[in-house]
C-alpha cells in the first residue's frame, strides 16, 4: 500500500503551556484510508489534523504527505492539495451554492465550463440535484444540506486527500445518521484518503476502515474496529469501547 501521509515524532507544546498538546506522535497512513481519529475535548485530535494542512505547526517532528515534508512546502500550495471540511461548514453566506464550490475551483482554473461541469459532478455526488440547488444561498439549505454542500467543496478541486474536522457534530441524529451512510459511500466512489475527527466513539467504529484512539496528546490506540472492539490496548480504550455497547444496548431495547 501507499503510504500517504506520516507522522514523525510529532509534538506540540501552545506558548504559555506547560502541556504537550501532543506527545511523540508516530503514525502511518495509507492511501485511500477512511481513518477516524477519536478522542474527548483536549485529546490532542483536531491539532493533529490542522497540522496536516499546517494551519498548526509542530513543536517537533516531521510530517510527510506522500514522502514530502510538508514544512518545507508552501502552505497556500499544500492547502490546495488538502480538502478540508469544518464543523461550522464555512460557506459564505452572500454566494450561492454554485459560487461556493467554484471559488475553489478558480484557483485552478478559470474554465466557467469546465468548474461548472465539475460541480454539477459534485452536486451529484452528495446527492443534491444541481439545477435545483445552485441558485440557493446557505440560509435556503438544512443543516445536513449545508454540511453536504461543504464536502463538495472539499472535494472540487479532486484532492489526493480530504481533512474532516467534526463535520456532523452539529447535526441533529437523524440527519447526523444519514450522512454517516452517505459520507462512506462518498469515500468508496471518491476513491480519496480521509481523516475524520470525532468525539463520537460509535461514529468513529462505524466510519473508520481503522481508528486512531487519543488521549491526553498520545495515540492510546490505532486499529480496525473489530481490533479496538476485541482487544483493546488498555483501560483508557476498554472504557471507551464499554461506553459504546451501553449506548447500542439503550438504543436496542
Amino acid at each position: 500500500m501507499k503510504t500517504a501521509l506520516e507522522f514523525k515524532h510529532i509534538t506540540k507544546v501552545y506558548r504559555n503551556s506547560q502541556i504537550e498538546a501532543l506527545d511523540d506522535v508516530s503514525a502511518l497512513i495509507y492511501e485511500g484510508e477512511f481513518i477516524t481519529i477519536l478522542g474527548s475535548s483536549g485529546s490532542g485530535k483536531s491539532t493533529l489534523l490542522k497540522m496536516v494542512n499546517r494551519l498548526i505547526e509542530p513543536t517537533s517532528g516531521t510530517i510527510e504527505y506522500y514522502g514530502e515534508d510538508i514544512s518545507k512546502q508552501d502552505p497556500v500550495m499544500l492547502r490546495r492539495k488538502i480538502g478540508y471540511v469544518i464543523q461550522q461548514v464555512g460557506l459564505f453566506p452572500h454566494m450561492t451554492i454554485h459560487q461556493n464550490i467554484e471559488m475553489v475551483l478558480k484557483l485552478q482554473t478559470k474554465d466557467t465550463k469546465s468548474n461548472t461541469s465539475r460541480i454539477i459532478e459534485m452536486m451529484e455526488l452528495i446527492g443534491l440535484d444541481y439545477n435545483e440547488y445552485k441558485d440557493r444561498y446557505p440560509h435556503q439549505l438544512s443543516g445536513g444540506e449545508q454540511q453536504r454542500v461543504g464536502l463538495a467543496r472539499g472535494l472540487a478541486a479532486n484532492p489526493n486527500m480530504v481533512l474532516l474536522d467534526e463535520p456532523f457534530a452539529s447535526i441533529d441524529a437523524i440527519n447526523r445518521l444519514r450522512l454517516q451512510q452517505d459520507i462512506l459511500k462518498i469515500h468508496q466512489s471518491a476513491q480519496k484518503t480521509f481523516l475524520f475527527v470525532t468525539h463520537d466513539v460509535n461514529e468513529a467504529l462505524l466510519l473508520g476502515s481503522r481508528v486512531m484512539v487519543m488521549d491526553q496528546g498520545k495515540i492510546q490506540q490505532f486499529g480496525t474496529p473489530k481490533e479496538i472492539i476485541s482487544t483493546p490496548s488498555n483501560e483508557f480504550v476498554g472504557k471507551l469501547i464499554g461506553i459504546a455497547k451501553q449506548q447500542v444496548e439503550v438504543f436496542t431495547r
